[in-house]
Formats: structure tokens, C-alpha cells, sequence
């Protein structure tokens, strides 16, 4: 954490010295520090002052100070004056800071058609891959949707009583348990996809927001595009926790797909919304990301075990749980529906 600190104080510093400062400012900084070194110069005594070459009884005064403080910053020394003493050490250190300063000046000068122009590109980066993250959770969204659906219609059939079963029908019972593994396992290839998905677009996030005014650059409409895609595949994630809570067969896996790796997906996804909510203006965007935040907490809570008394139907939904019907409190008595 202090290192994270130390690294967000010192981009801060850096963006208020040099990225936010323009060319007059760096101008007008440059003349001061002629002025203020030349009174410097011109305020010491004869034995650390700056005097002339031939002559070591020469006095300072202010304009010899300005004259030298001119020469020195520009690293022009017409060796006429000479500093002595103390006077060295300013004069040293007033040339490092003249030659950044100079420096500075002139990479701002040129620098401001090459930023445009970079600017462009960059942004027609983050364009692009920002559409191709939105159309891959839309597409990882429609799969977890579909193989939930399948898996679902094989959930049901266990909510059926065993005296309307052909129980001497074992090639169909067969069938049947084969189809449901089928089902499970496509349901976890689904989920699994997503958990790659989310892993690749939070380090891609951070990584680019960790360069610069990354989400400045964004199109408003194309970050819209990516959050309601990323919203739509946690909903879908949401409902189908809270429709499998009933038939979760072991604490560490739901329908064949890892605890953990459903917690990784709400976890990562919480910490980008957040991300993109503290660094955007749109009303819209920020009221995604609060969908978002809220449904990654439904899912971990889901997920710490809920207990009797915090039914599934108290967490935060988005939608009504697909493909499995709720059961109502007479069926959790044991009476018939």
C-alpha cells in the first residue's frame, strides 16, 4: 500500500511540475529564476560574491548579479566574471536548473503537434479495444445465458417426484445423466471464459490508467457500451447463483464451477467499475458502475454461504433467476405445490 502511495504522489508531482504547465509558464519561471538568482549574487560579500577576472576587489552589485545570473543559465560563460566562494555553489546549481528548465521550454515547443497527433492514435487504440472487450462480455454473457438454460431444464428434473419416473428405463436414465454432465460442463466452459475475460480487462485497465489520463481519451459512448455489457454478464452470474444456491453440491464448487473462481470474476470486476467510476464525469457511467459494485456484492455474499435467514430473494437481483422457478414456503416444509 505505501508503495502504491509513493507511486500515485510522485505521477501527481509530475503531471503539476511539467505535463500540466504550458510554455509561458516555463518562460515566465525561467525569468524569475534570473532575477532571483542575480539578487542572490549581487546581496554577497566580496570573498563569495562574483567579482571580475583581473580584479578580486570588484564589489557585486545588482547588475553584474543579473549579468551573471544571464550567463550562467544559459551555460554562455564569457569568463569576464567569476564567482568565488559560495557563489560557486549557486552558480552550479542555477546551471543544472537553468539546462532542465531550457530543456523543458523547448520540448514543450515541440512536442505539442507530436502530442496531437499521438493523442489521436492512442485514443483510436482504446477505441478499438474497448468495443472488442464490450462484444466479447456481450458474447461471454449470451453463453453463460444459454448453458445456464440447459443446465437449468436438468435442475428441474430433480424437483420431480421419483413416482413419476420410468425407473426401469435405465438406457434413458443413462442418457439423462450424460446430458446433464454435458450441461455442467458447458456451464463451467461459459463461466470460465468470462473469468479470462475479466482477468485480461482489469490488468489491461490498470495498466493503461496506471500511464496516464487513460479514461479522458474513452468516447463516452463506448465506455457506456462496455459497462452495460460487463452489468449484463454479472446479472447473469447473479441470477444464475442465486437460482443454483439450493443444488450447490460442496462448498467449494457450484455446478461443477470453482467457488473461487466465481468470487475472482466479482472481485476484479468490483475494483475496474471502481476504477472507471472515480475517474469519469457521465452521470450514466457512474450510475453503471454503482449497478456493477452492487451486483459484484450480491455475488460475493452469495457465495460466503448465505444463511436461513438471508433467503437469495433479499440479495440484489437486476432480473428474476432464470430457467429455475422458486420454491415457495410450502414446498420448504415438505407440503406438495
Amino acid at each position: 500500500m505505501a508503495t502504491i502511495k509513493k507511486i500515485g504522489i510522485g505521477r501527481r508531482l509530475y503531471n503539476i511540475l511539467i505535463e500540466e504547465r504550458s510554455f509561458p509558464g516555463y518562460f515566465l519561471f525561467f525569468f524569475i529564476l534570473i532575477l532571483c538568482f542575480g539578487f542572490v549574487y549581487s546581496l554577497m560579500p566580496e570573498d563569495h560574491g562574483v567579482v571580475p577576472k583581473e580584479s578580486a576587489n570588484f564589489g557585486s552589485d545588482l547588475f553584474h548579479g543579473i549579468y551573471f545570473s544571464v550567463v550562467t543559465i544559459t551555460s554562455l560563460g564569457y569568463g569576464d566574471l567569476k564567482p568565488e566562494g559560495l557563489s560557486r555553489l549557486f552558480a552550479g546549481f542555477q546551471v543544472v536548473l537553468g539546462l532542465t528548465v531550457i530543456g523543458l521550454m523547448i520540448g514543450k515547443l515541440t512536442s505539442v503537434r507530436v502530442s496531437h497527433f499521438v493523442s489521436s492514435l492512442y485514443a483510436s487504440d482504446v477505441k478499438r479495444n474497448l468495443t472488442k472487450f464490450s462484444s466479447n462480455f456481450s458474447a461471454d454473457s449470451e453463453n453463460i445465458r444459454s448453458s445456464f438454460a440447459r443446465l437449468a431444464d436438468h435442475y428441474q428434473k430433480l424437483q420431480v417426484p421419483t413416482t413419476q419416473v420410468d425407473s426401469a428405463d435405465s438406457v434413458i436414465d443413462e442418457l439423462s445423466d450424460a446430458e446433464f454432465e454435458r450441461a455442467k460442463n458447458r456451464f463451467n466452459v461459459s463461466v470460465e471464459s468470462l473469468r479470462n475475460r475479466t482477468r485480461e480487462f482489469h490488468e489491461y485497465l490498470f495498466e493503461a490508467t496506471d500511464h496516464g489520463e487513460y479514461l479522458q481519451l474513452i468516447n463516452e459512448i463506448n465506455l457506456i457500451d462496455l459497462v452495460s455489457a460487463i452489468s449484463s454478464a454479472l446479472s447473469v452470474i447473479n441470477q444464475s447463483i442465486i437460482a443454483l444456491y439450493p443444488f450447490q453440491e460442496s462448498k467449494s464448487s457450484m455446478a461443477g464451477v470453482p467457488i473461487l473462481h466465481l468470487s475472482e470474476i466479482a472481485t476484479l470486476h468490483q475494483r475496474s467499475s471502481s476504477l472507471v467510476s472515480e475517474n469519469s464525469q457521465h452521470d450514466e457511467i457512474s450510475k453503471k458502475c454503482f449497478e456493477i459494485d452492487k451486483l459484484c456484492k450480491s455475488i460475493s455474499v452469495a457465495l460466503r454461504q448465505v444463511p436461513s435467514e438471508e433467503q437469495p430473494d433479499q440479495l440484489y437481483r437486476g432480473d428474476e433467476p432464470i430457467g429455475i422457478s422458486e420454491t415457495d414456503s410450502s414446498e420448504s416444509k415438505g407440503e406438495p405445490r
